[in-house]
């Protein structure tokens, strides 16, 4: 067995069965003559469709991508994420959801991973989020998110913008200077995750000690898998992940960290589901069992999505 089918193999048993509605399809595999079922994306595919090309449209035009860019958003489309996590939601809130995230992973993979200074941004997309003023020569991500904040307030949620500010602060935060030590590098997955903006906008409001650590914990699960899943391809890339400093702070090579990694996951993961189980048996918190629930399926519906785009490098 690969190095990639025993991550995957692992990862299957910390996902066992997502929620009966979460759209989803089981993926069934043989990996050393071990049966491994896993989980794919499984949106309505019309409604799919048609978000996801407007969404594109709207990056070529705004100018995240260029044309011939446009493949990087076909290897990571984010409105299959989004549908799914948001099944109710109206096409307006999908489809800013799914631009959200678009902007976001252009601006890490052109401005962060391409060595670009994001420094500036802490200071000029605050302005833009919470106020609407654009500095003076605005580049194609201010006004994206510009375009962002319109979106919020279309749709009446101008009272989220304070705290959805601060998401996009915390995650710029980390990029202009990513942490070297695996405690840094876990707090980073939380300031930086693309989820707690996702949860706003989705109407889960923060404020609540236990709801709030439950978040957290799906946030850092999600990143620490997406971390193993991709191994190969940020190994390529030289991108940050979770193996080369546990294997710096530890002193071993970066292939004995996956156990290590896998590991943190099950323990992580073991938190999140007693947390949830605790929440849902006070039966004197029933009017918070919907969030938790809501809170829960992300873990899954994540792991799902990083196994159906080719974004990160899983080969079915």
């Amino acid at each position: 067995m690969t190095t990639a089918e025993w991550i995957r193999s692992r990862l299957a048993k910390v996902h066992p069965r997502p929620a009966a509605d979460l759209a989803v399809r089981p993926h069934d595999s043989t990996f050393d003559g071990e049966p491994v079922r896993e989980w794919l994306l499984a949106p309505e595919p019309v409604r799919n469709q048609r978000i996801e090309s407007e969404v594109q449209k709207w990056a070529l035009h705004i100018g995240l991508y260029q044309p011939g860019s446009a493949h990087v958003m076909a290897e990571g489309p984010c409105t299959i994420l989004a549908t799914v996590v948001l099944p109710d939601a109206p096409d307006e809130l999908v489809r800013l959801l799914s631009m959200y995230w678009t902007l976001i992973i252009a601006f890490d993979d052109q401005v962060v991973e391409a060595g670009r200074p994001a420094q500036p941004y802490l200071r000029e997309v605050p302005e833009i989020l919470l106020h609407g003023v654009l500095p003076d020569r605005p580049d194609v991500f201010h006004l994206a998110f510009a375009e962002i904040r319109d979106g919020i307030v279309a749709l009446a949620g101008e009272d989220l913008l304070p705290a959805f500010t601060r998401c996009v602060t915390d995650a710029i935060r980390t990029y202009a200077a990513e942490s070297e030590t695996i405690d840094g590098y876990l707090r980073d997955a939380v300031a930086n995750s693309h989820i707690l903006p996702g949860m706003l906008l989705q109407g889960l409001r923060p404020g609540v000690a236990d709801l709030d650590h439950l978040a957290r914990l799906v946030t850092v699960i999600a990143r620490l898998e997406n971390d193993l899943l991709s191994y190969r391809k940020d190994e390529r890339d030289g991108a940050a992940n979770i193996c080369w400093i546990v294997a710096r702070e530890y002193g071993i090579e970066p292939i004995a960290t996956v156990p290590v990694v896998v590991g943190m996951i099950d323990a992580l993961r073991v938190q999140h589901d007693d947390l949830l189980a605790a929440i849902l048996a006070d039966e004197s918190r029933a009017a918070d069992h919907h969030q938790a629930t809501t809170i829960s399926k992300w873990v899954d519906a994540c792991y799902a999505w990083f196994l159906t785009v080719a974004r990160y490098g899983v080969t079915r």
